[in-house]
């Protein structure tokens, strides 16, 4: 008998590509904004940098010191200070370009759709995600995965950030699922793995870079096709 009937998934980097997409992304608006006039300005640089800011800023957001207005409003800014750049006079325009390019490219994690594809067959399918809502949305529908999930819960929807018990709970709810029969599977120790274990889920750790931790989880691997031996094969 299945121990699980609902199956709660991360979105950014568990399924969805944001490194690859972005990055495809930012180099076409380097080209597009011709910021290599920008003084010695490289497409490596830039990107780089955005990484590290982007990562910076991200984090501020998930322990609720900004909110996704100032991330979109210092991104770029702070990238073009950090390279020692005088701020480009087209920067608002970046940002919307960034913000309205960058869901729509379609490259996921190896084997995200076919692991999908079969699950779908046994399990009720669902995203908890701190990313933005119409973001989100746009990312589901032009990568082919919106037609996996029944419910998508983002922080916005439901006025709570992973970890936080709140958007567990929320989505839960939603999906008419209980913590006992429920799963969350994740790249993120703290949002992703420690917020489920706050409400009784159980958890998958996807952990493609394999780091180390000292954290319990239920189950953890290094690929996602490995999935199929923790929920198929039972």
């Amino acid at each position: 008998m299945k121990k699980y009937k609902h199956l709660f998934f991360d979105l950014d980097e568990t399924l969805w590509d944001y490194k690859a997409n972005a990055v495809d992304t930012l180099i076409e608006l380097f080209e597009k904004f011709e910021l290599g006039t920008n003084g010695d300005l490289t497409a490596d640089d830039f990107v780089a940098e955005f990484f590290r800011t982007n990562r910076e800023l991200w984090r501020k957001f998930d322990k609720r010191l900004i909110d996704k207005d100032k991330i979109r409003q210092d991104r770029f800014p702070l990238i073009f200070e950090r390279l020692g750049v005088d701020g480009h006079e087209d920067v608002a325009a970046l940002q919307k370009s960034f913000i309205y390019e960058s869901p729509k490219k379609g490259k996921l994690i190896d084997h995200a759709d076919e692991i999908l594809e079969a699950l779908s067959k046994h399990y009720s399918m669902h995203i908890i995600t701190n990313g933005f809502e119409e973001i989100q949305a746009t990312k589901l529908k032009y990568s082919g995965l919106e037609m996996y999930f029944q419910e998508v819960v983002t922080s916005e929807r439901a006025n709570a950030q992973k970890p936080d018990p709140g958007i567990f709970l929320f989505a839960m709810e939603a999906a008419n699922a209980k913590a006992s029969e429920s799963v969350m599977i994740g790249d993120n120790l703290i949002t992703d793995i420690q917020g489920a274990r706050g409400v009784g889920m159980e958890q998958v750790f996807f952990n493609p870079g394999k780091i180390t931790h000292d954290l319990e989880v239920t189950h953890e691997i290094n690929h996602l096709f490995e999935l199929s031996g923790i929920l198929l094969n039972v």
